[in-house]
């Protein structure tokens, strides 16, 4: 049996990204229970601290304004 196919490209918020592990755009209870370690684990410099820069790393470039 082949693979199932990979998942749509994200279109919904941009966080999914960060936490919907199985890429399904639903967050499961394991997945939100999961999100403390995925935050720390965002935290690059590991201060303890999450700023701009360590998020943005993660999220996707932001869409070009759309033109009517």
């Amino acid at each position: 049996m082949p693979p199932p196919p990979p998942p749509p490209p994200h279109r919904g918020h941009p966080l999914m990204l960060v936490f919907d592990a199985d890429g399904d755009g639903i967050l499961s209870a394991v997945e939100i229970a999961a999100a403390p370690s995925v935050l720390q684990g965002l935290d690059t410099d590991h201060d303890g601290l999450l700023v701009e820069e360590e998020l943005m790393a993660v999220l996707p470039p932001p869409r070009p304004p759309r033109h009517r």
